[in-house]
């Protein structure tokens, strides 16, 4: 029976390329033009109810200038007395307002509030210059008093926008 090196020969391993090349290659290009570059993006933001409110939102974060940013996961969890609530996800996508629901899942935990999470894989598209605005409503009978915490956490990745000349 023959032995591997003499069907395959001696066998000797590439050299790695730098790390630097791997995790920065050089733009791909697309039509004689350099191809976007994207660049990852992670954020999150704690909704604190204050008393009285069923409902309460804040800015996850702004899209910076001349970049355009792709929403790709949405999470968050917390504790909300009354259960059952949704976040909304409020972006500007082509210069229109869009509100995306997502639903929360009651944990149904012990303790005086539930604990309450929720996740989506999406796709939202945010124009430059414009905020993520993220706003949680209790469940429908919720005590307006009372603990309300929720920690929204996004993850997608920007992309610089291509200068236009006239």
């Amino acid at each position: 029976m023959k032995s591997l090196h003499s069907i395959f020969g001696r066998m000797r391993p590439e050299p790695l390329a730098p790390l630097a090349a791997v995790m920065d290659p050089a733009p791909a290009m697309i039509g004689g033009a350099p191809a976007q570059k994207e660049q990852p993006m992670a954020a999150a933001a704690r909704i604190q109810f204050p008393n009285g409110l069923n409902y309460c939102g804040t800015v996850v974060l702004m899209v910076p200038a001349q970049k355009r940013l792709l929403i790709e996961a949405l999470s968050f969890e917390g504790e909300s007395l009354g259960g059952q609530g949704f976040v909304k996800v409020t972006t500007t996508t082509s210069g229109q307002t869009m509100a995306y629901i997502i639903p929360a899942l009651n944990l149904k935990l012990a303790g005086a509030a539930d604990s309450v999470i929720g996740s989506a894989s999406i796709q939202l598209y945010v124009d430059p210059g414009s905020a993520v605005v993220a706003t949680y409503y209790r469940g429908a009978g919720a005590p307006p008093e009372g603990v309300t915490s929720i920690r929204v956490s996004l993850l997608g990745h920007y992309v610089e926008m291509q200068q236009s000349f006239a």
